[in-house]
């Protein structure tokens, strides 16, 4: 019989170990104990961040997954030498047990951690064992983080960074879909009273596709993070109109108003929403057009259209199909009170 069980995973070079233990409790038989896998989201939190905690295993003797649950979270409220939270993995009773093991996944909310390193240790009231898990917390960086809104895979990616000329160093280093900037300080000498900068960090031309940027000061266990999206430079770019489904779709519209004032509308991204935006002509908090571009392959192997406008106002709207080159146009006239445009043989699909 095997009476304690050990896993380790490294998340990345400044995230920490993870250790997961399976500890039998007094009156359980460890042959028994389940193996358990925990991980938190986001995987290097801060104090700042909303921690969520997900494990995952087999299980016999229930209906279903759905008969296991997260429950009593017990967490601490002040700092201490030792900040530990406590979680109990429960099972539901059923009458009719499965007795093969079946996999699920469960999740719970621990909220906002204390920084340090926090042990969350899970309680498995069905066998007495317990999972174990250490996450470092950090807390938030003093430092400023700004991505570019329109980063492009044809140039490369300049990230920028608010920090305190001291000497100080900032060296990235890109590993799959995580960018780091580590800043530390450089100076071997007494510095100059610090003042706060801000340069661009340049890490290259980077494939298409959605990363996280992370600025990282090991020496003050803090952290900031950002989002950062790079478009594909054979598709669409925001800054060349509105992308829709991952820049598959751009829309673009020019306007001609009654005194004869004319130009291109801008692109109002929804956020959240891949498939929908909007176009200003005047001002950022007037929209004059909302755009959706739906997929409907699976329906009738076509993508539709749908636009709809609070203008009179002359206007041209374009959606391209950067996939295929394909155009459809859609015009209103000068004065005309416009009507909803739903085109369900708008793109053909792939």
């Amino acid at each position: 019989m095997s009476s304690t069980r050990r896993k380790f995973r490294s998340l990345s070079k400044w995230a920490p170990a993870l250790t997961v233990l399976m500890l039998a409790g007094p009156a359980a038989d460890a042959a028994f104990a389940r193996n358990l896998t925990l991980t938190v989201t986001p995987d290097l939190p801060t104090w700042a961040d909303s921690v969520r905690l997900r494990v995952a295993g087999e299980a016999e003797n229930i209906c279903g997954p759905s008969d296991i649950l997260l429950a009593n979270v017990r967490k601490p409220t002040i700092l201490g030498s030792q900040l530990v939270v406590e979680v109990d993995l429960v099972e539901q009773s059923c009458p009719f047990p499965s007795t093969t093991p079946e996999p699920f996944v469960v999740e719970v909310d621990l909220g906002h951690l204390l920084p340090g390193s926090t042990t969350v240790l899970v309680h498995d009231l069905a066998d007495g064992s317990t999972a174990q898990q250490t996450v470092l917390v950090y807390n938030v960086s003093r430092l400023g983080l700004d991505v570019p809104a329109a980063a492009s895979s044809a140039a490369p990616v300049k990230v920028g960074v608010t920090y305190f000329d001291d000497c100080s160093q900032i060296e990235p280093e890109v590993a799959g879909n995580v960018i780091t900037l580590t800043y530390s300080d450089g100076c071997n000498i007494t510095p100059l009273p610090p003042q706060l900068t801000r340069s661009e960090v340049e890490v290259g031309i980077l494939p298409a596709g959605d990363y996280e940027v992370r600025l990282v000061e090991p020496f003050a266990s803090a952290l900031r993070r950002l989002p950062l999206r790079v478009w594909d430079a054979a598709g669409c770019v925001p800054d060349s109109g509105l992308c829709l489904h991952g820049g598959r779709f751009r829309v673009t519209a020019y306007w001609q108003t009654f005194d004869g004032h004319s130009g291109f509308a801008n692109a109002a991204p929804i956020a959240g929403n891949d498939g929908s935006g909007l176009l200003w002509f005047f001002s950022a908090d007037n929209a004059e057009l909302t755009v959706k571009v739906l997929d409907a392959c699976g329906v009738d192997g076509d993508w539709w259209v749908f636009l709809a406008s609070a203008s009179t106002v002359e206007y041209s709207v374009t959606v391209t199909d950067t996939k295929t080159g394909a155009q459809r146009y859609y015009n209103n006239l000068l004065g005309q009170v416009p009507e909803l445009i739903a085109d369900t043989d708008a793109f053909d699909c792939p």
